[in-house]
């Protein structure tokens, strides 16, 4: 399979390109200049520059499935909002329609268990169902990003996705 991935220098996505590549698929990967990825990588994707606003158009065509792993402001440090919906919404939106416009048609989205915000602090464990009641910047963005993403996605008959990250700070 040929991926297409954002986000492939963090933690999760340098992980999920180890694994990847171990089991065949082909990566293409962003990355912006002089990122490096989190853990060392036995085989390197194919990486181009950029950022998520990006012409990509060129290198999607020969993909088969999207996978945005990509975030800004995980560790929320109280950025301005405007920032925070440029990133994890507009831009995300757009490089998703990006990928449709080129032809793909599966996308694996990456979200965040912060959107469930306070609803989260009336479970042990957070069901999937719970309400989405972000209480910061970052996660309002990433519950708008899902909403919106979602949505889209049912309009235009694709397959999608969306993960609710789970993070553990020690």
């Amino acid at each position: 399979m040929r991926i297409f991935l954002t986000g492939g220098t963090g933690f999760i996505g340098s992980n999920f390109i180890r694994k990847a590549t171990d089991d065949g698929h082909s990566i293409i990967a962003i990355r912006r200049r002089k990122s490096t990825p989190k853990v060392n990588l036995i085989s390197q994707p194919t990486w181009v520059e950029g950022d998520l606003e990006s012409d990509f158009s060129a290198y999607l065509k020969n993909c088969d499935i999207f996978v945005h792993m990509a975030s800004y402001g995980v560790l929320d440090k109280g950025d301005d909002l405007d920032e925070y919906l440029r990133w994890n919404v507009v831009a995300t939106y757009n490089l998703c329609k990006q990928a449709y416009n080129s032809g793909i048609k599966k996308f694996i989205i990456l979200g965040s268990c912060f959107e469930y915000g306070r609803a989260g602090e009336r479970f042990d464990y957070i069901p999937t169902t719970a309400p989405l009641e972000p209480s910061t910047n970052y996660a309002s963005s990433k519950a708008a990003a899902s909403v919106l993403l979602y949505g889209w996605a049912v309009k235009k008959n694709v397959y999608m996705n969306i993960l609710k990250m789970i993070m553990f700070f020690f």
